[in-house]
């Protein structure tokens, strides 16, 4: 009891559609996953609480790096918000974020 050629492509051809088909449904899946890794959360000037200055930076900072951060101390904490906002809405890594010399929080979960 065998089956035909005809049969035998018949065979073939379903079961390479029915591949096709949990092909195209996994590589959605994969994209969905990959989506949601890629969306986060926007971060508000409010979740961000500026805790004052570091003072291990102090006393270990050059003529530069101390003219940077009263730059940033002259001009208003809203600066430093913002500046701190626009980092994590634009990067990946959370430890690249902030602004030296300065101690911040923020108030929001992780990226």
């Amino acid at each position: 009891m065998g089956l035909d050629i005809d049969q035998i492509q018949d065979e073939q051809v379903r079961v390479m559609e029915k591949v096709a088909e949990i092909d195209k449904s996994l590589e959605l899946k994969q994209l969905k996953k990959v989506g949601i890794n890629f969306i986060k959360e926007k971060l508000l000037i409010k979740d961000i609480d500026i805790l004052g200055i570091d003072n291990n930076f102090l006393e270990n900072a050059n003529q530069y790096e101390l003219k940077q951060l009263i730059k940033y101390l002259i001009v208003d904490e809203k600066l430093v918000k913002n500046i701190i906002k626009a980092q994590w809405d634009t990067n990946t890594d959370t430890k690249l974020i902030g602004i030296k010399g300065i101690k911040f929080k923020i108030n929001k979960g992780v990226k």
